[in-house]
C-alpha cells in the first residue's frame, strides 16, 4: 500500500524514518492467530532505543502489547528481526477487532506511529438458513456460513448435522443447499472452516414439515345427485405414528368423520353436502389441508369438463396442494441490494450507505407489514444485532431513514439510508441491514454488508536531489484532489524546491476543510542534519 513517510531524505541514497504496512485490512477468525507486519527504517548512524506495537485508541498513549494486560500471554514480535517487525496475536477474541501500529525511538527521532495501521476484524461463524428455518418438504433450501467480513484467505467449509455428524461436504462457496429438502434433513447444523473444525458456529436448528393436499376420487367424471364421492386426505411424507383424520365441512367438524383410513365417503351426494371442505391430522394440529369446494350437485344433470367452469358440475382434479405453513417465499421474493460493497470516506466527513429491501405483498392471505428496520455492525452474546441507533459508539453520530414504501404488482420495495456523521478511524467496519416484517420466520439481512473504509490523507513525498514531488495520497480511489500552498489553494504542484520555505496541504474536493497534514521546511531543531529538510505539521482536519 501507500508509504508513509515522517521525514525524509533530501539527497538520494540517504536514509529515512519510516514505517510501511504491507496489509491494511484483515478479516481473522476467533479463535485463531494472526500476523500482522511492518517494515520501518531509520538513519544508519541513528541508535536504536526501542520499538513496539501497539493498539490504536484515541486520545490515548501507545502501549506495548507485551505489557499490555488485555493481551497477556497472546501477543509477541521478536525483538531481533531488524528493519521488518511481525507481530503475532494468538486465540483471537472479538475485542481484538482494532487498528494495529508500530513505533520506535532512536537518538535521533521518535517515529510516533500516527499514521494509519492495519485494521483487524475479528469475526465468528453463524448459519443462515433461506427461505427460512421451518420449510416444507419439496423446498429449495439454502444453508449459508456467515462471517461479519470477508476472511483473509478464501476458505472451504465443513458442515456438520445432529450433534457432529460431518456431512463431509465441503464448499468454498461457503453454502449447503437441499434441494428438494426432504424429512431426512430436519435437524441442527453448524459449520467450520477448513483446518479449524474445533471452531465451530452455533447450531441452526431446520424444521422440515409435510405437506397436506385434499383430493376428490370420484367414480365418474361427471357428479349429479346420488352419485357416490369420496374426499381423500393425503401427506407427502409418513407420519411417526398411524394417525387419524378429522374432517371440516365449512369450518366446522364432520359428525363422525375420524377415520383412520383418511377418507370421507359421501354416498349418495345430495345438496346438503355442498361447502368447503379440509382435513386435519389428530395430535398434528398444524397439519390442516387448504379448502376444496362442493357445488350442490345437479338434479339428474348430465355435463362434461366445460361445465365446470361454470359450476353446473363438481369435478375433483388430483391437485399439487401447499401447506397451511408454507415456506415464506422463493429468493427473489425477499431481497435486500445495497448500492454498493465497498465504501471509502475521510476522517471527519459523513457518509450515507443506501440499501433497498424487496417483499411480497401478501402470503398466505396475510397482508405483509414491516415491523421493524435496523443497521449493525456487530452482534451480542446472544448473536443478536446491535443496533447502531443504540450503540454507545456512534451516539450523536448517526440517523436512519427510510423512503416510501412502493408496490408495484404483488410485490413491494423501500429504501433505507444510514447516515454517519463526523467519521472515525474506529468506524471501519462491515455495515448490515436487517428488516423484521410479521410474516412467519419473515425476518432478512443484507449479504454481503457494506465495507466502509475511513481513511486520513497524507501527502507522500518523492525526494529528488534539490527537488520533491508532492501526491496527496488516501485509501479512497477516483478522489478529486485540490492543493494548499502556505494555506491558499493553488494549482498541483510539480517538482517543489525543498530548501522553499513554502508548506504545502492538500484536501478532496468538497471537503477542504479536512486538509492533510501539511509538509513544509525543517525547523531549526534539525537545520544541522543535511538528511532532513521537511517534517511533518498536523493541521486538525474537524
Amino acid at each position: 500500500m501507500a508509504l508513509f513517510l515522517k521525514y525524509f531524505s533530501g539527497l538520494p541514497g540517504n536514509s529515512c524514518n519510516r514505517v510501511s504496512y504491507p496489509t491494511r485490512t484483515m478479516c481473522v477468525l476467533q479463535g485463531t492467530s494472526v500476523n500482522i507486519s511492518c517494515t520501518y527504517s531509520h538513519p544508519p548512524d541513528a541508535k536504536l532505543y526501542y520499538k513496539f506495537w501497539f493498539k490504536w485508541r484515541a486520545n490515548q498513549e501507545p502501549r506495548d502489547l507485551q505489557s499490555d494486560s488485555e493481551y497477556e500471554g497472546r501477543a509477541e514480535y521478536p525483538v531481533e528481526e531488524t528493519g521488518r517487525s511481525t507481530l503475532t496475536i494468538t486465540d483471537l477474541r472479538h475485542t481484538d477487532s482494532s487498528e494495529y501500529r508500530f513505533t520506535f525511538k532512536t537518538s535521533q527521532h521518535e517515529w510516533k506511529g500516527s499514521l494509519h495501521g492495519t485494521t483487524l476484524t475479528v469475526t465468528g461463524l453463524r448459519v443462515e438458513v433461506t427461505p427460512v428455518a421451518m420449510v416444507t418438504e419439496g423446498q429449495r433450501v439454502t444453508l449459508t456460513c456467515i462471517t461479519s467480513c470477508p476472511l483473509a484467505d478464501k476458505p472451504s467449509y465443513i458442515w456438520y448435522q445432529n450433534n457432529g455428524s460431518v456431512t463431509e461436504l465441503e464448499n468454498p462457496e461457503n453454502q449447503l443447499v437441499l434441494d428438494p429438502v426432504g424429512p431426512q434433513h430436519a435437524g441442527s447444523y453448524s459449520c467450520s472452516v477448513r483446518n479449524y473444525p474445533h471452531l465451530r458456529s452455533p447450531e441452526e436448528r431446520l424444521t422440515v414439515q409435510c405437506t397436506m393436499s385434499l383430493s376428490g376420487e370420484l367414480t365418474v367424471a361427471m357428479v349429479i345427485e346420488g352419485q357416490r364421492v369420496t374426499l381423500t386426505c393425503i401427506t407427502s411424507c409418513p407420519l411417526a405414528d398411524k394417525p387419524s383424520y378429522i374432517w371440516h365441512q365449512n369450518n366446522g367438524s364432520v359428525n363422525g368423520s375420524e377415520n383412520p383410513e383418511n377418507q370421507l365417503v359421501l354416498d349418495p351426494v345430495g345438496p346438503q353436502h355442498a361447502g368447503n371442505y379440509s382435513c386435519s391430522v389428530r395430535n398434528y394440529p398444524h397439519l390442516r389441508s387448504p379448502e376444496e369446494t362442493l357445488t350442490p350437485p345437479s338434479l339428474h344433470v348430465s355435463c362434461d369438463h366445460a361445465f365446470h367452469q361454470l359450476n353446473l358440475c363438481v369435478l375433483f382434479i388430483l391437485n399439487e396442494m401447499c401447506l397451511f405453513f408454507t415456506a415464506l417465499q422463493g429468493n427473489d421474493d425477499w431481497t435486500v441490494t445495497c448500492t454498493s460493497s465497498n465504501v471509502c470516506s475521510l476522517r471527519g466527513s459523513t457518509v450515507d450507505i443506501s440499501c433497498t429491501f424487496k417483499y411480497p405483498e401478501k402470503q398466505h392471505d396475510l397482508s405483509t407489514t414491516v415491523l421493524e428496520t435496523l443497521w449493525f455492525t456487530k452482534e451480542d452474546r446472544n448473536q443478536t444485532p446491535v443496533d447502531l441507533l443504540s450503540d454507545a459508539d456512534y451516539t450523536g453520530r448517526v440517523e436512519s431513514s427510510c423512503g416510501e414504501i412502493s408496490c408495484i404488482g404483488s410485490s413491494c420495495n423501500r429504501n433505507c439510508t444510514l447516515s454517519i456523521r463526523d467519521l472515525r478511524q474506529s468506524d471501519s467496519a462491515v455495515y448490515n441491514f436487517r428488516f423484521k416484517t410479521n410474516q412467519p420466520g419473515g425476518e432478512h439481512t443484507a449479504n454481503p454488508g457494506v465495507a466502509l473504509n475511513v481513511t486520513d490523507l497524507h501527502v507522500k513525498v518523492s525526494p529528488w536531489g534539490n527537488n520533491a514531488n508532492l501526491e496527496c495520497d488516501s485509501m479512497c480511489a477516483n478522489a478529486t484532489y485540490i492543493w494548499y500552498r502556505n494555506g491558499q489553494r493553488v494549482e498541483k504542484p510539480s517538482w517543489v524546491d525543498i530548501y522553499s520555505e513554502a508548506s504545502y496541504s492538500c484536501a478532496v474536493e468538497g471537503y477542504e476543510r479536512l486538509q492533510s497534514p501539511s509538509v513544509c521546511k525543517s525547523t531549526p531543531q534539525y537545520a544541522d542534519m543535511s538528511s532532513m529538510f521537511f517534517h511533518s505539521h498536523h493541521i486538525s482536519a474537524v
